[in-house]
């Protein structure tokens, strides 16, 4: 009775009704693009522009840590993207990163409290930040459970949205979108909102799936230019 009779607030968003606070997944193939909407996703986060083009975003500062490319790679993909546009001031990038398990949470930690006006982080990629013990023997499900466990209940504490980005299985999944996400079924589990961009090396055209505990489940046509 105390609990159906409990007012809690709506989500914070991100990008309105694609991306709440809380701890969310971002996963592909490699080379197909994800660290391109990423990037994009931020810029038009930090300066207040619809995402894509077609959805709103609430405007805040960004926290990306880019911990697979070069800043010169890093670069030239920043101004594609932003198309001669003034970068955002609230946008903040980092090349290199401690582990998760080696102080990297606590470092986070320190720059959302010297910047408060972060409200989105991006991890970009996953496997640089994992902690490295948590892929030596035992239960798999549970370790990868309670690292992002950890990863969500930060995102929580702070009320922002931390964005992990990973590659998918070599495997094919068939219909299932979320079959193809790396590791064991906790990594999905444990995230509430989780996007598979989907589309073939060949092809320019793809399609982003979308899911989670407060958002509609879609898929969005993507065209890269």
């Amino acid at each position: 009775d105390e609990l159906v009779n409990t007012k809690f607030e709506e989500p914070r968003w991100i990008v309105e009704g694609l991306l709440p606070e809380g701890l969310s997944l971002l996963v592909s193939g490699p080379k197909m693009g994800k660290s391109l909407l990423a990037a994009r996703l931020s810029l038009e986060t930090g300066g207040g522009e619809r995402f894509l083009g077609l959805f709103n975003t609430n405007k805040t500062g960004v926290l990306y840590l880019d911990l697979e490319d070069a800043p010169v790679f890093a670069k030239d993909r920043w101004l594609k993207i932003n198309k001669n546009r003034r970068m955002p001031e609230g946008c903040k990038t980092s090349f290199r990163w401690d582990r998760m398990d080696d102080g990297g949470l606590e470092k986070i930690e320190r720059t959302l409290d010297d910047n408060p006006e972060i409200g989105l982080v991006v991890i970009d990629i996953l496997s640089m930040f994992w902690p490295i013990d948590a892929d030596q023997g035992g239960n798999s499900y549970h370790k990868e459970y309670e690292v992002m466990g950890k990863l969500g209940r930060f995102a929580e504490d702070y009320g922002i949205c931390c964005l992990l980005i990973s590659h998918d299985k070599k495997v094919k999944s068939g219909v299932d979108a979320l079959g193809g996400v790396s590791g064991t079924r906790a990594m999905t589990g444990a995230a509430q909102t989780i996007w598979v961009l989907k589309r073939d090396y060949e092809s320019q055209e793809g399609d982003l799936f979308i899911t989670g505990k407060n958002v509609r489940e879609r898929k969005i046509p993507i065209m890269f230019d």
